[in-house]
């Protein structure tokens, strides 16, 4: 019998692909103890994740082959429990945050329903009126705004990580013993990471509960952790209590880890041309009457105004909500401006038709904040990647397709044999690899990068940025930067605008930004950085 809460003995999982046999997690063992975080590092398809769904039965097997004996919970051998006592752990005893969180919220249930939606699963017995109430305090405990509202709201009326919010409240809502939390920050704000990580600490603290976190995040491991194991190819390379780790690694793949960060600063931009000109951008959204309510206008832009120079990076931050996305939606007409212009050259790209839009989307194209929903998950790889020769046949001949989207395979760090494969077939992070590459695939003049690398472990995040560095350099292309990573930013951005509530509250030269911020709110957002927590990363 195991004396450990959770205790993963000599995990394998398989998977057959086309003959070959894939080991995705290798020989793996760890073990959590109540009250305890327990840090899971590695990049992207080392096996975090499988290995941790696979203590709550989410690989599917077959075609997944995964060891028997392996897991204990509380002593008790989960591979020998019957579907009932399984489904007694899963999501009551064990409760587990999900990377993409809008791919695991329901688009036709508003939020309140579907935080309900888990005592209704689990604790049949709790009355509706008071699951109601339960559901308010638990919107509220996560920080979303006016919570009654928010629980009538739907998931697509929030931002990615106002959604992830509602993810975690899920998690959290029966208490469970072990929280396993895959990325459960990767899409908010520094502010918002901050006061999530705190929340889960507390409550971590208050009922005793187990955390497994999963992480590419050096500071968030610095910041929760108490053990941690560093996983590369399906097997963990390194054990230990975490600032032992992370002060003194022993592995060279640790060594890397802590070595691989955006460094330098942008490059001074060759041209003072301006090539996107916005003024007085704003943004209403028509919230309709409802029973005994009447319709009202809400504000997400107002008279938002910058330039954008060729071969220039500006960066956009702010938190969930603060209209960063909005600015990146409406520049590419996905959704249209209440007022203002946005200029390419002479024309106002806000005031064209549908039909003139052909030419501006071959300048500017976008990267969008969640790659599981950008990308098609019927077409292959190949497919994704040629579909923009289909809309723009004159850039590149046919039969240079497949070695074209080889080689923007190769930039992004991918392999060719990637080709053939389907979206779900990879990692999230490897998912925004290959949206990277399908923006860079029609060569455009400016591109939108909307959260493009916040998916991505450490060591990609510095190849990806090197790589938007190196085009800019070769290209002149301009890149507008929108992070909730101000190291990303810093790293990359020759300017910096900072928005809170739809306005931009400060802008200036990036090195003024953050070395002199003017604005208060600035302040705050630099202030809450956790990077200071990792050893010898001090700035």
């Amino acid at each position: 019998m195991s004396a450990h809460l959770l205790d993963v003995r000599n995990l394998w999982v398989r998977f057959n692909r086309d003959g070959e046999v894939v080991n995705a997690v290798d020989d793996v063992s760890f073990h959590v103890d109540p009250g305890e975080t327990l840090v899971i590092l590695g990049e992207s398809g080392s096996g975090k994740s499988v290995s941790t769904m696979s203590i709550l039965d989410l690989v599917e097997a077959p075609p997944a082959e995964i060891s028997k004996n392996s897991i204990f919970y509380d002593g008790a051998d989960m591979s020998t429990m019957s579907r009932a006592q399984r489904r007694s752990i899963n999501g009551r005893r064990i409760s587990i945050i999900f990377q993409d969180p809008l791919s695991h919220l329901n688009p036709v249930y508003s939020v309140g329903w579907q935080i309900g939606e888990v005592f209704r699963a689990h604790r049949k017995e709790v009355r509706e009126t008071d699951i109601h109430g339960r559901t308010i305090e638990l919107l509220e405990r996560v920080g979303l705004p006016d919570p009654p509202a928010s629980a009538r709201r739907y998931p697509h009326e929030f931002s990615g990580g106002q959604r992830q919010r509602i993810m975690i409240a899920m998690a959290l809502a029966l208490r469970p013993d072990i929280l396993i939390a895959d990325e459960p920050t990767t899409a908010l704000d520094v502010t918002v990471q901050a006061e999530i990580l705190e929340l889960i600490k507390r409550i971590q603290a208050e009922d005793g509960m187990a955390l497994i976190l999963i992480t590419h995040d050096l500071a968030v491991a610095a910041f929760m952790g108490d053990r941690i194991a560093v996983m590369q190819n399906g097997r963990v390379v390194e054990t230990g209590e975490v600032m032992q780790v992370l002060s003194e690694p022993r592995h060279s793949y640790t060594r890397a880890l802590l070595s691989a960060r955006v460094g330098g600063e942008a490059a001074e931009t060759r041209s003072e041309e301006v090539i996107l000109r916005v003024d007085n951008l704003s943004k209403e959204y028509v919230v309709p009457a409802r029973l005994l309510k009447r319709g009202r206008s809400v504000s997400a832009l107002r008279d938002v105004s910058f330039e954008l120079r060729r071969g220039e990076t500006l960066g956009i931050v702010g938190e969930s909500g603060s209209g960063k996305t909005t600015v990146a939606r409406t520049l590419m007409r996905i959704g249209d401006a209440t007022a203002g212009t946005a200029r390419i050259g002479d024309t106002d790209i806000l005031q064209l038709r549908p039909s003139e839009l052909y030419a501006v989307r071959r300048k500017m194209q976008m990267v969008f904040q969640d790659p599981f929903s950008s990308l098609n998950p019927t077409m292959t790889v190949e497919q994704i990647l040629s579909e923009p020769w289909i809309v723009h046949p004159e850039i590149l001949p046919r039969g240079r397709w497949r070695a074209r989207a080889a080689e923007l395979l190769h930039h992004v760090g991918l392999k060719e044999s990637h080709l053939a494969r389907y979206p779900h077939e990879f990692s999230g992070g490897q998912r925004q690899r290959i949206a990277i590459a399908r923006a860079l695939a029609v060569e455009p003049e400016i591109i939108i990068c909307d959260e493009a690398v916040s998916a991505l472990d450490v060591s990609v995040q510095a190849q990806v940025i090197n790589l938007l560095k190196d085009l800019q350099a070769r290209l002149n292309v301009a890149y507008i930067f929108i992070s909730h990573d101000l190291e990303v930013v810093r790293g990359i951005a020759h300017r910096v605008a900072v928005m809170k509530n739809g306005e931009i509250v400060e802008q200036g030269p990036t090195s003024d930004i953050f070395e002199r911020p003017q604005h208060p709110y600035t302040r705050k957002l630099l202030g809450a950085s956790l990077r200071d927590f990792i050893p010898g990363q001090r700035h």
